[in-house]
């Protein structure tokens, strides 16, 4: 089974650094998945606002982001105008998957790495690479596999042509025989109302400032 979020605990990011272009890596300190330290790519994020433009063309800005608001958030620049939520972060991790996590996927609806491939269009070759070889899992396979969780696919053991079709998925998630989700375009788009900055107004307090994290990443495409 994949990771469900919890929503009884805030999550709080311990320690974070850049690692390769719009790379991340972070440590986790609180939440869904306290004491983890994974590697996210931001891309999905900082390409699809032009919020994040100066990040994009800026590495040695990228470069200096940190943590601020105990944890609740991250930050870029001294002036820290630019800034994101941990919760949209954790959304991100969750939407990435790891070889451990397809190794739970597969034996959780009773798949094998052929029958995994023919539902994603992909060799198995491909999936075998990702389980065992640490080749990057890309972001589209996690949200096709995440679907078909959230959904509660049924799958047994059948023969490949089987398997295609009884497993729904989402109009748009299909093109071209590929499991696929449309790219990402930069918007305007109030991102005060996705859930994915700080709240700007401190409390003046000593307390943290709330973060809203409740909207979904894809809404901000």
């Amino acid at each position: 089974m994949l990771p469900k979020t919890s929503s009884a605990s805030t999550p709080r990011i311990a320690a974070i650094a850049p690692t390769q272009g719009l790379r991340v890596l972070v440590t986790w300190g609180a939440g869904p998945r306290s004491g983890k330290t994974e590697e996210l790519n931001l891309s999905p994020i900082l390409n699809s606002m032009k919020f994040f433009r100066p990040l994009r063309k800026n590495p040695d800005l990228f470069a200096t982001i940190h943590t601020v608001d105990y944890g609740t958030a991250v930050a870029w620049g001294d002036d820290e105008e630019i800034d994101l939520s941990a919760g949209a972060l954790l959304r991100l991790a969750e939407e990435t998957m790891s070889p451990e996590d397809m190794r739970a996927f597969i034996a959780s609806h009773g798949l094998t790495e052929t029958s995994l491939a023919a539902i994603l269009d992909y060799s198995r070759r491909q999936i075998v690479g990702f389980i065992n070889e640490g080749r990057r899992i890309p972001r589209v396979v996690s949200l096709a596999c995440r679907y078909i969780e959230h959904t509660s696919a049924t799958v047994s053991r059948a023969p490949d042509r089987e398997l295609q079709s009884r497993i729904a998925v989402p109009q748009g998630f299909v093109a071209e025989g590929r499991m696929s989700i449309p790219a990402a375009t930069e918007t305007d788009t109030d991102i005060t109302s996705l859930g994915i900055i700080r709240v700007a107004s401190l409390t003046g307090t000593s307390s943290p400032p709330q973060t809203t994290t409740d909207e979904q990443l894809l809404n901000a495409a």
